[in-house]
């Protein structure tokens, strides 16, 4: 089948799938933004985030013409998939679901939000499914870790919902109880600006500048995962947490904040409400890094994700993967 992923956020995790599809022998190929000349190409269009480009199809289907004017095509299989940010900026308000074959949802609290908020989505077929890890991609690499300090990993954009000063408070605590320990952010993109002139005020004001080192780039992720003693997600909102998966998969365990549904998605060990609970599992509570990563391989492998997702497309699969 001809497949044409729609993805506004740099096809980070829309790739899992795309993979997955062309491994499967389908062809696939990706955009930001409605495309005519890939709509008219594709069997399967599948929406990475329930963003303006789901309204503006909708739009086109309803006979609004806009500047590229693509004509809706019914007979072809439309699937959105609704992840978290785009539900709580009101994005799914204005669209017509009615034009669509499916909704996906990561998360069950996020699916109600929508539900609670958006009358246009009742009675859309909708769909819970999980994310997916490439576990192939990010595993175990022994004898990389230092033994000499505690490395503690901060990976993500460092705008006001990924909650950046938890993990400095974090830090805070750690260095308390241990002199020799690290924070490794991979994290670029303050937003918004004041943010920016907040965090790097904190970090002076507490004396953290000689524990704290900032990564523009991390070409490999799995070898930086695999040298890290701990991972910290302290997002407001998270309906996944990819850094959690992928760090986890590499066997090292996220610390992850108690934020909506995070304990129906992680352990309860790797949760954490206040910095001096995550400071605590940190020093006190050690971890085996096979189980870790097996909780990964169990619930959450990329083969999981892409076979549910495949079935909703109407994508054809083969044996080997219904029996994931």
């Amino acid at each position: 089948m001809k497949i044409y992923i729609v993805d506004s956020n740099g096809f980070k995790f829309s790739q899992i799938l795309a993979r997955g599809w062309i491994k499967m022998g389908h062809e696939v190929r990706s955009f930001h933004c409605l495309h005519m000349p890939l709509y008219a190409w594709a069997d399967v269009v599948y929406f990475e985030f329930a963003d303006n480009n789901v309204k503006w199809l909708s739009l086109y289907a309803n006979g609004t013409e806009l500047k590229d004017n693509i004509p809706y095509d019914p007979k072809k299989i439309h699937v959105v998939r609704c992840v978290d940010i785009e539900a709580y900026s009101g994005h799914p308000g204005p669209v017509d679901w009615t034009k669509f074959d499916a909704c996906i949802f990561i998360s069950e609290h996020i699916q109600k939000y929508c539900n609670d908020t958006f009358p246009s989505l009742k009675g859309t077929t909708q769909h819970l499914v999980r994310c997916g890890v490439e576990t192939d991609k990010f595993k175990i690499i022994k004898g990389l870790k230092s033994e000499k300090t505690i490395d503690i990993g901060w990976v993500g954009r460092l705008w006001i919902g990924k909650n950046f000063p938890e993990a400095l408070d974090i830090l805070y605590e750690v260095r308390k109880r241990s002199s020799n320990v690290h924070l490794h952010v991979r994290g670029e993109g303050y937003d918004p600006k004041w943010w920016e002139a907040y965090c790097k005020h904190k970090i002076k004001v507490m004396e953290l500048e000689d524990n704290i080192t900032f990564y523009d780039r991390i070409e490999d992720l799995t070898e930086w995962y695999n040298k890290m003693d701990h991972v910290l997600v302290t997002s407001f909102k998270e309906a996944f947490s990819y850094v959690a998966g992928e760090a986890a998969a590499c066997g090292v365990r996220p610390l992850v904040l108690n934020s909506p549904e995070m304990d129906k998605t992680w352990p309860e060990e790797w949760l954490f409400n206040t910095p001096v609970e995550a400071t605590e599992k940190i020093i006190n509570v050690p971890y085996d890094r096979e189980e870790v990563r097996q909780v990964i391989v169990d619930k959450y492998p990329a083969e999981k994700h892409i076979f549910q997702t495949s079935k909703i497309c109407k994508i054809p699969t083969n044996d080997s993967q219904e029996k994931q």
